[in-house]
Formats: C-alpha cells, structure tokens, sequence
C-alpha cells in the first residue's frame, strides 16, 4: 500500500497512541540480538504484473466517504490459478453465489448492502431520538508480489460502525503462482515448530513493531491466526488488532528472513527461498 487510511481522524489519535506504546524503538533494533531478524525499513517495490497473471481494478464508491473499496481482480492468466484467486477473495469478502465473470456487480452488491444496512440503523435511532455517529468503510486489496512461484495480495481496509473506534487490517496473503492454492501455515511451516519459531518471531516483533512494550503477562505471544505470507526478503508475521497487544500498539508484524526460518520451513517453502535467493545474485 502507497498510504493509510485516515477516518473520521481516528488513525491520526492511533498513531499518537502506537509512538507512545513503541517508545525508543530504534534504539531496541540496534540491540545485536535483534540483528539477524531486522529488516530495513525501505520498501521493496512490488514486481510489475507480468504473464501469466494479470489483474484490472475494481474501484466502488458510494456515499460521501462512507463507503470506498478497490480490488485487483483476477483477469488472465492461467485459467485454474484466475479460478482460484477469484473464489478466495469473494470467501474473504463473505460473497456467496455470485458470478466470478461479473465481480463489479458482486463487490457494488456488497456496498449496497453496507449502506442499506446504515440506511436502516440510522432510522431506528432517529425513532429512539439517538443521535447516530456516520458509519465508513475504506479498503485496498492489491497485488503486492507477482512471481513465477508465488503471489501475494496486501489488504488493507478500516470500518467504523460506532463505538471509539473502528477496527483496522492490514495483513497480506500468498498464492501458488502454478495452482493458485491460498497457501495456509502448513504449507509454509512444519508441524509442531511454532515453540521454536516463537522467540524467532517475538525478536522480530520487537525489532520491526515495539512489542516489546507489551506486558507478556497480560499478552502471550500465541501462533498468529492469520497464515504467513512470501515476501522477497522473507516471510511476513501479523497479528490482528488485539490478538496479542492493546490496541494502541497497532496491528503487529515482521518479516523475518528465509535464513533464519530455514530448519522450520517446508521443503515448499525452502523452494520459495531459494527462488528468491536466485534472484539476489
């Protein structure tokens, strides 16, 4: 992603909040231990969108900054992996019996009923003479890295629908290039290891995300629910918004390097890795 997002000035007062939690963070990634899991800071630039795999932008927008959301979609390809990459992210958008060929009409069905859903929660508290807060929704889900083994997608999106806050999330996801499977923890990590991956990652967390200002006690560092994802520095960690840190800390992740990962990884994986060390050379 190029930018975040900014409702209702609500992740400007997040970012005030995570600079507080994530106190001398540069100075814990000068720590030597932390070295072999820091990654720097620039951004890699995404790998142009070349054969066999092409996406077009679906942009929807509706309401005065209520509702806005763009998706690269699947276009051409090969026909299995377009198939596949197409049902998992109508899975993620909770997009039942719709047409993979007409996905404008699915994604515009799912703001209609977004707003529709506003529309009728705005009139029940105007007959309780409530004053109800403007419900929004922003969204980008886009390719980040398309390669010959595999593709991943960054998601990125923020609804408020009342309350303090909204809930943001941001993560990212992979596919394999050939099959188009969404790749899943077992298909990047042996069975059994995350007790030896865990202090791999926490290293990263307080290295890339400050989670060391997080009392282990009240927050134990849990295997991540959302799966792994191929990066070409290595693999990416994240947590959702309160699964392991208050929620001023923000959303917690790290890319750890395929070297460090090398005795936990799939033979699958390791293929990645190398794939990716090619590259380097």
């Amino acid at each position: 992603m190029k930018h975040t997002f900014t409702l209702l000035g609500i992740a400007g007062a997040l970012l005030l909040s995570a600079t507080a939690c994530k106190s001398e963070k540069e100075q814990k990634t000068d720590n030597p231990a932390l070295r072999e899991v820091s990654i720097a800071e620039e951004e890699v630039p995404a790998e142009s969108l070349n054969p066999p795999f092409r996406t077009r932008k679906i942009q929807i927008s509706l309401g005065k900054d209520i509702y806005k959301l763009e998706v690269d979609y699947p276009q051409s390809g090969r026909a299995n992996v377009v198939e596949s990459i197409r049902r998992d992210l109508y899975s993620r958008f909770s997009i039942k019996n719709a047409d993979l060929e007409k996905p404008d009409a699915a994604f515009q069905k799912k703001a209609n009923d977004f707003m529709n859903e506003y529309r009728q929660a705005q009139a029940e508290a105007a007959s309780d003479d409530f004053e109800m807060p403007a419900w929004s929704y922003e969204g980008e889900v886009e390719v980040e890295y398309n390669t010959q083994q595999y593709i991943t997608y960054e998601w990125e999106d923020y609804i408020y629908m009342g309350g303090a806050h909204g809930m943001p999330q941001h993560f990212s996801f992979s596919f394999d290039a050939q099959t188009g499977k969404p790749l899943k923890w077992e298909d990047f990590f042996v069975q059994g290891c995350w007790a030896k991956l865990k202090p791999i990652v926490k290293q990263g967390l307080i290295a890339q995300s400050g989670y060391e200002e997080v009392d282990p006690s009240t927050w134990p560092l849990v295997q991540p629910t959302l799966a792994p994802a191929f990066t070409p520095k290595g693999i990416a960690f994240y947590y959702e918004a309160y699964e392991i840190a208050c929620f001023a800390a923000g959303i917690p992740s790290c890319v750890i390097p395929y070297s460090r990962l090398q005795p936990y990884m799939t033979d699958y994986a390791k293929s990645i890795a190398a794939a990716q060390a090619g590259k380097g050379k």
